[in-house]
């Protein structure tokens, strides 16, 4: 054998033990509760816990999720081509894949991004129904999920889109009842928006002022909701607290798009009010 050809067999044998030991490393890894950690490949994943192939010694085993701590999962082969489908607006066969990898991951990791792209695909594809499905079952299945009040918030606002205002309601009140602060704000906002649509303007004026006293500090958010009380005024033909709310707005955003609505809502009251009066 020549030099050259020793080389080649040499560089040929090195990249088939590479290859070799990549197939046996292990990609995903559970890290327990109790500081051990498993490492092989997920085969399987539901709300009762996590099923893995490990290797040595060659065997499928079930992890219940009580004892997992968290876990660390290579992105599967079926989330990554269909990422590259749903960026080419090949929403259809990202679909499929999405679902793919919710059979195999449930609501954890990878799984979990796929119950929301596979919903968006459905939404671009015009399907609403099989969006609501999507989110009811990510949301009945892993009611604990992190990402569960993404799933509500966004199941709200399909709702609500259809008209179906009262089970808009029902699904902001779950969020505004999670321990989630950082959703409440704007759950309250979509209960509010619910509630004006259905004419409930009581209702709907209750969310809006709990926003702006609770969130002060979310200007953007509470110019919007006090905006919204001067309108449930008017519906309630509260004409003076509907004029004096868009006076307020005038005053505290001046810089917003609230201010210079409000300012023609002043000028169309007092114009009102004064033919009222003669």
């Amino acid at each position: 054998m020549t030099v050259r050809r020793f080389k080649l067999f040499f560089k040929f044998l090195f990249i088939c033990l590479l290859v070799r030991c990549s197939l046996s490393f292990a990609q995903d890894e559970i890290i327990l509760k109790n500081g051990n950690v498993i490492k092989g490949s997920i085969v399987a994943a539901d709300k009762s816990g996590l099923k893995m192939e490990i290797s040595e010694p060659k065997a499928i085993i079930v992890v219940p999720q009580a004892s997992v701590d968290r876990f660390k999962i290579e992105m599967p082969d079926s989330f990554r081509i269909a990422e590259d489908y749903y960026l080419s607006k090949k929403y259809e066969p990202a679909y499929e894949l999405y679902l793919k990898t919710i059979q195999k991951y449930g609501g954890f990791s990878w799984g979990e991004e796929a119950y929301f792209k596979a919903a968006d695909c459905r939404v671009k594809a015009g399907d609403i129904p099989k969006a609501i499905g999507l989110y009811n079952d990510y949301i009945g299945n892993y009611p604990d999920a992190k990402s569960v009040n993404k799933a509500r918030m966004n199941l709200a606002v399909l709702l609500s889109g259809k008209g179906d205002y009262d089970g808009a309601v029902k699904t902001y009140d779950a969020v505004i009842r999670s321990k989630d602060e950082a959703s409440r704000p704007a759950a309250y906002y979509g209960s509010a928006e619910s509630y004006f649509a259905k004419g409930e303007y009581e209702q709907a004026l209750v969310n809006y002022l709990r926003i702006v006293v609770l969130y002060y500090d979310r200007s953007d958010l509470v110019a919007k909701a006090k905006f919204r009380t001067g309108e449930c005024y008017e519906k309630l033909e509260e004409g003076a607290k509907a004029l004096a709310t868009y006076r307020e707005i005038i005053t505290e955003f001046p810089r917003s798009d609230f201010a210079n609505k409000s300012k023609t809502k002043v000028k169309d009251l007092e114009e009102r009010g004064k033919k009222d009066a003669t």
